[in-house]
């Protein structure tokens, strides 16, 4: 995974946010999500937290949550695999974070697949 110097979001953060994106058809979180840059990556052994910054323009998301449950992630290097959730601040993105149901840092994976975010796993 890049460090916190690179601006864009990495390939799974990509594919997580534009899944993300596709399953709630919300054209202000796409539109955030197609404009957002990465500030920051914290690792926490078993994931990471990646801060998203979106321009001051961008159209404010209007929802009663305060997260977007996203896509589980399966990876040779976790036996559970992985989950994701987006968080707003504000009406704007604020971070994504991932992490592994057991063991192993799903910060560090060879090769992933995105699972189908499910409406009980969706949230908003």
């Amino acid at each position: 995974m890049p460090g916190p110097t690179d601006t864009l979001p990495d390939a799974m953060e990509a594919a997580l946010l534009r899944n993300i994106a596709e399953f709630y058809q919300n054209p202000a979180l796409t539109a955030q999500i197609s404009q957002c840059r990465v500030t920051l990556r914290e690792y926490s052994g078993c994931g990471f937290f990646t801060t998203l910054t979106v321009p001051a323009d961008s159209p404010i998301i209007i929802s009663e949550e305060q997260f977007f449950g996203g896509s589980d992630v399966e990876a040779p290097e976790l036996s559970h695999g992985a989950g994701s959730v987006l968080f707003i601040k504000n009406g704007r993105l604020d971070f994504l974070e991932v992490f592994a149901y057991a063991d192993g840092d799903a910060a560090a994976l060879s090769s992933f697949a995105l699972l189908p975010i499910t409406p009980s796993a969706g949230i908003a």
